[in-house]
């Protein structure tokens, strides 16, 4: 049995995931775990000039591959870990895997009132911050027990709905020798699929559609954390059912597509609005119905006029806005599988849909043609359209796979309709809207454009 620094058997481990990427900051309280990063380990550690910005790096490289391996964020005691508050929200609300390791002070001195201690209400309680916007935050107490309780934050982290975790780690305890029979196998501990949807809620949700004369798709982040963008794809085309999407669902299916109306909500295109106002059954998966996406619950007259068919593998979110014709716990690449082959065994005609989409075909092309001079603008400073639409058929004809980010501001009232995303490498600030997401950019891609909000 050898013996190691609980930072070296936590990065040991971290090396095991094959991680590739570790982004931080500086600090008296992660040293143990920075000098590691940089002099003993292969893995690559990215410095940045503010914790929040390695927050939001981390959470851009999730969003693009959204897999394990995570990069892990390291930072640091008081001021630096508090840094991070906003950043962990946006991960939070946008269901985005990040895993940080948040150095602390001496336990041996908690309680006292030492440097940057969260101390007046109890011995460091910085990690009551952010219990709000993580799913798990929890503190090391004992060197012993640190590299599962790493080991069990990171499982958390990836499985089930995605969301970032913290785990603070005393930087005596980080120091502290412990035995080590040998680092454990990380797929043992974070290989854990998902649940599959009830095949009697599968029934009755195809059934449901099989009477739909005007059914509509609505996919979101959770087609992205499920990557089901084959099996969306499939079910699409084999029952002419048409799809839009959430912004945070954007490019879960390419928006040539002829069945891809684009964004609906707020700022969305007027086709997607006006098939929203219209759709007799609504199939949503992934999505939690925000008032920007809904236009300020106004556009699905649910249930008098649309019947509700909720997916989400988040049962608190079904039916938390709209009451629900079905609701099903699922991830989204196990409910299309699903429903696909029911609707095949019920013989669903897909030629039922060609009026339906014939009408969302004429409200689209009334759309292109009322938003083109804006699109082809020639006012200086550049309309926004102009940017969007411009920068999409730029990075069709380069690269399509180009990873993209929207940051908040007045572009993300315009590249939700305007951006035209052909393929699933987007991504914006999301739901709580955090100014900073796109200037820091993810990895993992052959090259990325920051479409940036700037000051007057």
């Amino acid at each position: 049995m050898a013996k190691m620094k609980c930072a070296e058997a936590i990065v040991r481990f971290l090396e095991k995931m094959g991680t590739e990427y570790a982004f931080g900051l500086n600090g008296h309280g992660n040293w143990a775990f920075l000098d590691l990063i940089e002099h003993e380990s292969k893995i690559k550690g990215i410095p940045v000039r503010a914790e929040d910005h390695a927050v939001h790096m981390a959470d851009g490289y999730f969003r693009m591959k959204r897999q394990a391996p995570l990069p892990p964020v390291f930072t640091t005691v008081g001021p630096g870990n508090t840094n991070i508050v906003s950043a962990l929200s946006s991960a939070f609300f946008e269901s985005s895997a990040v895993f940080v390791i948040a150095g602390g002070g001496a336990s041996q001195w908690f309680d006292r009132g030492g440097m940057e201690e969260f101390y007046r209400k109890g011995p460091e309680e910085w990690i009551q911050v952010v219990k709000p916007m993580t799913k798990l935050a929890l503190m090391v107490h004992r060197p012993d027990t640190a590299l599962e309780m790493i080991m069990r934050a990171y499982k958390v982290a990836i499985t089930g709905r995605p969301g970032p975790v913290v785990v603070m780690v005393p930087f005596d305890i980080q120091a502290t020798e412990i035995d080590v029979r040998e680092i454990p196998d990380p797929k043992l501990w974070v290989n854990v699929h998902n649940s599959g949807p009830d095949p009697l809620a599968i029934q009755e949700a195809a059934k449901l559609i099989s009477k739909s004369q005007r059914p509509l798709l609505l996919v979101s982040g959770g087609i992205h954390n499920s990557q089901a963008y084959d099996e969306l794809r499939t079910f699409v085309e084999a029952y002419n059912i048409p799809v839009t999407t959430t912004f945070m669902g954007k490019g879960a299916v390419s928006e040539d597509h002829p069945l891809c109306l684009g964004v609906v909500g707020r700022n969305g295109t007027m086709h997607a609005i006006n098939a929203a106002r219209n759709c007799d059954t609504l199939i949503a998966i992934g999505t939690h119905f925000t008032d920007i996406d809904t236009g300020g619950w106004t556009l699905y007259d649910i249930p008098s006029k649309t019947k509700l068919i909720h997916i989400d593998i988040d049962s608190s979110e079904i039916a938390r806005v709209y009451p629900t014709e079905i609701g099903i716990v699922s991830d989204a690449k196990s409910a299309f599988r699903g429903l696909t082959e029911e609707l095949k065994r019920l013989s669903f005609d897909k030629r039922k849909m060609s009026p339906w989409v014939s009408e969302i075909t004429k409200w689209k092309e009334e759309w292109e043609k009322s938003v083109k001079d804006s699109r082809e603008s020639s006012l200086f400073p550049l309309h926004y359209a102009r940017v969007c639409s411009d920068a999409s058929e730029t990075i069709k004809e380069v690269d399509p796979e180009t990873s993209v980010t929207i940051d908040t501001g007045h572009l993300m009232n315009f590249g939700a309709a305007f951006f035209r995303s052909y393929s699933r490498f987007i991504s914006h600030c999301g739901h709580f809207t955090g100014w900073g997401g796109a200037p820091q950019g993810p990895l993992g891609q052959n090259w990325q454009i920051q479409i940036i909000q700037q000051w007057p």
